[in-house]
């Protein structure tokens, strides 16, 4: 079952597009791009859930009329990869491989690195928010899902 409240996609002439979203609370994820690529995702928020799936129904009908139809197109269901179209050649690891990834939305700035050598996978994220009481509320959300993903604390400090 798709975690989208809407699925839509475009094919007509070299177009071959999706545009899908869905609300969770009071935020709206947006993620559109070329059918088969996980495309770009963005998240809005709203005052209530109310309000973001007002928005999504608002653009979902925009890309109706436009000529979107009900149907999946983008890469897994929740967006964080692909399907490969062919078989992939294995990613060599002989040499370290570093990404710097970027996002801003809802208030916020996320810098992302991602860093592979050998068997070693290092991920660094930092969030800038617009204000410090946002930085602690989105600190205690983070713990917590995290804890209820199966993370355990094994320090915390205070003088980072």
């Amino acid at each position: 079952m798709s975690q989208w409240d809407v699925e839509l996609t475009f094919v007509e002439g070299s177009s071959s597009k999706y545009w899908r979203a869905r609300t969770d609370g009071g935020r709206l994820f947006v993620n559109y791009g070329r059918i088969g690529t996980n495309g770009q995702t963005q998240i809005k928020d709203f005052a209530d859930e109310d309000r973001a799936r007002s928005e999504m129904e608002k653009v979902a009908a925009s890309k109706r009329k436009k000529g979107y139809a009900e149907g999946a197109g983008g890469g897994d269901e929740d967006g964080d990869e692909a399907p490969p179209a062919k078989a992939a050649a294995p990613a060599k690891v002989d040499k370290p491989r570093v990404a710097d990834l970027e996002l801003s939305a809802g208030g916020r700035k996320i810098e992302f690195r991602l860093a592979q050598e050998g068997a070693r996978l290092r991920t660094v994220v930092v969030e800038h928010y617009d204000s410090p009481k946002l930085a602690v509320e989105a600190f205690d959300r983070i713990a917590g899902a995290m804890a209820e993903e199966g993370y355990r604390k094994v320090a915390e400090r205070g003088d980072l």
